[in-house]
């Protein structure tokens, strides 16, 4: 897993877990505070879908994706952390 800050250092990375790793139906997404975007890429760069965490814990349906490697970037207020 990758993690990129494009404006500072995320002090709290470590916490944010994506899972489970390799998945075919749903993953989650936990660490992540409300009202932050979350947002799928693929690995060619397309923007797939998004979403606005709600919970301490976001599930996101991907059983419509084509099997690969995708890009969760999740952004507010200015930050930025990429995985993968």
């Amino acid at each position: 897993i990758i993690i990129v800050d494009e404006i500072e250092k995320v002090s709290n990375a470590d916490k944010i877990l994506v899972y489970p790793n390799p998945t075919s139906d749903y993953i989650h997404i936990k660490g992540i505070t409300c009202g932050t975007t979350i947002s799928i890429y693929s690995s060619d760069g397309r923007f797939i879908q998004s979403e606005i965490v709600k919970s301490d814990e976001t599930i996101i349906n991907i059983a419509s994706f084509k099997a690969g490697i995708y890009y969760i970037k999740a952004g507010k207020e200015g930050k930025v952390v990429i995985k993968h």
